[in-house]
């Protein structure tokens, strides 16, 4: 079984590697990093959501879909997740087994949140800093933040310019959401709306946390994930 990680904003694909030792025999891990981060830092940046997905599915045609696949995405990973499940479906007609998204709205549900990534560099960090999950010696080191500023403003564009598609569609596999009580970006009124993509299962689970309960949860997420692997493999 495949499984398909993608991380939030900002991040790259060393997130998930210490998932790696903790995930059943049969899963074969792959993270994938965007252009202009990680191992791919050389590249240029992507800056909508379109050029994301394209620019993953070209990769991901390296791997044997039709023995199954996973998908995980937290944050903005989430979102991506999701637009490349339905361009896996449309171009192979292969669904995926099973979709996890972590700390993230729906994504048929047009986002209220405060449009940021154009804002002045002293209001973004400020906004950055109110999510959490980001050491405070990040935001005083002037080199790293010329760095990955761009990258951050990036993604945040990719997400806030990313128009879901309004038409019914069906991704044909189970779902699994999961979110921090803490966490503020999240709005408990559309989480319903996730039934609106898929006709198989959906489960909901919550943790202590803010938007990166996941640093505090990895164990129990990665047991979740096995097992749910285990129902196809």
């Amino acid at each position: 079984m495949n499984l398909f990680c993608f991380p939030h904003a900002g991040a790259s694909a060393t997130i998930y590697s210490r998932w790696k030792s903790g995930l059943s025999a049969g899963i074969k891990m792959a993270s994938f990093d965007l252009p202009g981060r990680g191992a791919r830092m050389n590249a240029p940046l992507c800056y909508c959501m379109h050029d994301v997905v394209e620019d993953i599915y070209e990769q991901i045609k390296n791997f044997e879909i039709r023995r199954g696949y996973i998908l995980f995405g937290h944050s903005m990973g989430a979102i991506v997740s999701f637009e490349l499940a339905k361009r896996i479906l449309r171009e192979t007609g292969y669904p995926a087994k099973h979709i996890f998204f972590s700390g993230s709205n729906p994504p048929n549900v047009p986002s209220k949140h405060l449009e940021i990534y154009n804002a002045e560099d002293r209001i973004f960090i400020e906004e950055i800093r109110k999510m959490g999950g980001t050491n405070e010696d990040f935001f005083e080191n002037k080199e790293l933040m010329q760095i990955f500023l761009p990258i951050i403003r990036a993604d945040y564009q990719i997400l806030e310019t990313y128009q879901p598609n309004e038409c019914p569609l069906d991704i044909k596999c189970d779902l699994t959401v999961m979110y921090g009580t803490e966490d503020n970006t999240i709005d408990l009124q559309n989480i319903g709306c996730y039934s609106r993509l898929t006709s198989k299962s959906i489960n909901v689970r919550t943790f202590t946390g803010n938007h990166f309960y996941i640093n505090q949860h990895k164990n129990t997420v990665i047991e979740m994930i096995n097992k749910a692997a285990e129902e196809y493999i």
